[in-house]
């Protein structure tokens, strides 16, 4: 689960900064508001269809990104837990306890982050060596990305990501895993900010406050 929760993070970065009316010729202009971005946060309700489960699986929490590559996911229900990143390592704490992961140990997880590291940098090229990206713009006046990873290894993982919007705000992200179960998210209270202090992060990073 840490895998897909990274990639959709890192995607789901990318496509916040989509707007409707955005054309393939407009992309490193997208891309270049997004270099922009020093940090923000966004409330996140989340259902997973899992084909052996009669009912969804619901949780809801909150996303915190602060530049350079610091990212928290904070589920706030049903449990409490938190995924922490950095450039380094993979943090996951929850009511059983904590794990942390070294990515220079890990080579899947290192390319995850890489990807992120890619959106996030405005790297267009590099971004697009590990994704293939389709823009539709709707009939309701917002926009549709779909995202597809392009290595066997990831697609095992994921195998697709589309997202939707209005203006420059996602609102809904839908994830196919390697099994063809589907995540679907929906994001709001986006909230562009200047960077988060350490003890502003310090205080993010603690679970349950």
């Amino acid at each position: 689960m840490t895998f897909r929760v990274l990639l959709a993070l890192a995607l789901g970065l990318l496509a916040m900064t989509f707007s409707a009316s955005a054309q393939p010729s407009r992309l490193d202009e997208i891309l270049a508001k997004l270099r922009d971005v020093q940090a923000f946060s966004a409330h996140f309700r989340e259902e997973k269809r899992i084909a052996l489960l009669a009912a969804p699986l619901v949780s809801e929490g909150d996303v915190y990104y602060t530049r350079p590559a610091r990212l928290i996911r904070r589920t706030r229900k049903p449990e409490a837990s938190l995924l922490v990143m950095d450039a380094r390592t993979l943090r996951f704490r929850d009511s059983a306890g904590s794990h942390a992961m070294s990515l220079n140990e890990n080579p899947s997880v290192s390319a995850l982050t890489s990807t992120l590291l890619h959106v996030l940098s405005g790297d267009r090229r590099a971004l697009e060596e590990g994704a293939k990206v389709e823009e539709e713009a709707l009939a309701s006046g917002g926009f549709r990305l779909r995202v597809v990873p392009k290595t066997q290894a990831v697609q095992k993982l994921v195998r697709a990501m589309t997202f939707e919007g209005v203006g420059v705000t996602l609102s809904r992200m839908t994830m196919t895993d390697g099994n063809g179960d589907e995540a679907v998210t929906e994001f709001s209270a986006l909230r562009i900010r200047k960077p988060f202090s350490d003890a502003e992060w310090t205080k993010l990073e603690k679970l349950g406050e």
